[in-house]
């Protein structure tokens, strides 16, 4: 401040006291990441037979053709149902391990897909569920990110967030655990052939699923469900965002 002391109007100077890497990143060391056939294992060894189907008819998708499974059942623009039917395990899996406070946050491009999850998990089990898109009012996004004991509403059951690239930055969540991505983005190009830009579904880059990453494992640990195999992303994925 003494450095101030003589300019006009400087005569008082706020000061706010930064969070320290240490502070901010506490349980970011605590923070699991699991791939598809993480996911498949965990499934096995805890018996869920359900799981275990739903997860190996999106495995096989995958396997055989990841840019098919990526279209979809309309190009790109909705989810298949191998891909919601393994979500929906997943969540029913997880909901009996997590603990009742912890929150889930899962990851899809469009408010498209956002919505199939929606009403797959809707009929799945005793959920709340709110979505978070740019499309939504600001302020109903803000308050669906406060936990259960910060938002001061009753929830029925297991909160699970819906969310598009609104919730990639370094916003921080109280409560999450576990964030199921589905490793996808929107890309948005122009088409010089109609003159109007392009909406495409694709494979998010490796940047993009470490920033939803880090959405656990600031207040508490976490584990991240990516659901590609390892070695899809880490040979097929790009590193950055490609240049429009």
């Amino acid at each position: 401040n003494s450095f101030f002391r003589n300019v006009p109007g400087c005569d008082y100077i706020d000061t706010i006291t930064m969070q320290s890497a240490n502070s901010l990143d506490a349980y970011h060391s605590k923070v699991q990441t699991l791939y598809l056939e993480d996911v498949h294992k965990m499934f096995g060894e805890k018996k869920f037979a359900r799981g275990i189907v739903d997860c190996y008819k999106y495995m096989v998708s995958m396997r055989a053709d990841p840019t098919e499974e990526l279209k979809g059942n309309d190009e790109g623009r909705t989810l298949s149902m191998s891909l919601l039917d393994a979500i929906r395990s997943l969540v029913v899996f997880l909901d009996k391990e997590e603990e009742e406070g912890a929150i889930f946050l899962i990851f899809a491009p469009t408010y498209r897909h956002l919505e199939q999850i929606y009403y797959e998990l809707d009929d799945s089990g005793d959920y709340t569920l709110d979505v978070l898109h740019s499309s939504i009012d600001l302020e109903d996004c803000l308050n669906s990110m406060q936990s259960k004991e910060c938002s001061g509403f009753s929830h029925r059951g297991r909160k699970i967030l819906l969310a598009s690239a609104i919730a990639d930055s370094s916003v921080t969540i109280p409560n999450v655990t576990c964030v199921i991505d589905t490793c996808r983005s929107l890309e948005v190009k122009w088409d010089s052939e109609v003159s109007a830009y392009k909406p495409k579904t694709i494979y998010a880059s490796q940047a993009i699923c470490d920033q939803r990453r880090g959405r656990t494992g600031r207040t508490c640990p976490g584990r991240v469900f990516r659901l590609v195999y390892q070695s899809f992303y880490n040979n097929e994925m790009e590193q950055w965002e490609q240049a429009q």
